[in-house]
């Protein structure tokens, strides 16, 4: 059975994860690369020092929220965000 310590912070670090949803499915986010790649590789480096903790939950949940941002970054580099938004654009002006 999990610490208790596990399971609060793996629910803090759910939580960072799910708010971050929003921003991934906002085609007008604006994130800077930079924020969103050091955010994202930080989170996977803490994830590892959970995991060699002993902090299975905390270590997965913090894999998701690094993902995220790593997601974010990556959309932010492929210009997916600047893309889609002009497609939405030309739909609404025809």
């Amino acid at each position: 059975m999990p610490e208790i310590q596990d399971l609060i912070l793996a629910s803090g670090s759910a939580i960072f994860g799910l708010l971050l949803l929003p921003t991934l499915l906002d085609s007008k986010a604006r994130v800077p690369i930079a924020t969103s790649l050091t955010t994202g590789l930080l989170l996977a480096l803490e994830a590892g020092v959970f995991l060699s903790l002993g902090l299975l939950f905390t270590s997965v949940t913090t894999g998701f929220a690094a993902a995220a941002w790593l997601l974010v970054a990556c959309y932010r580099r492929s210009g997916r965000a600047s893309r889609s938004s002009s497609v939405e654009s030309k739909h609404f002006t025809q």
